[in-house]
């Protein structure tokens, strides 16, 4: 598993199996962005994923090219260049806007 020095980024790494998977990472050592569409809830799992590891969290949906495509530029530095995107499964019939615009 991914570890120290590695930044992992969890499309709906704020609740259920998606944060428990961004807690695992955090717990080996792996800086974590979290991505939500509710600034709430990112805010929310930051603040537990924390205690950790240095998190991060950006209000975004995945399904939305544009948005995908400033998270991994250089203005979004934290999480250029992350070696592992998690999906959460958002892109049903086909891969989702982060997992291609990180493979580019």
């Amino acid at each position: 598993m991914t570890g120290a020095g590695t930044t992992v980024v969890v499309a709906g790494g704020t609740s259920g199996i998606n944060l428990a998977i961004a807690r695992a990472y955090a717990a080996r050592g792996a800086q974590v962005a979290v991505l939500s569409r509710s600034q709430q809830k990112v805010d929310d799992a930051v603040a537990r994923l924390s205690g950790q590891t240095t998190a991060r969290g950006y209000a975004a949906d995945v399904r939305d090219g544009e948005a995908v495509l400033w998270l991994t530029s250089p203005r979004a530095s934290y999480i250029t260049g992350a070696v592992l995107s998690v999906d959460g499964g958002l892109a049903l019939g086909g891969s989702s806007a982060i997992a291609a615009a990180m493979r580019a």
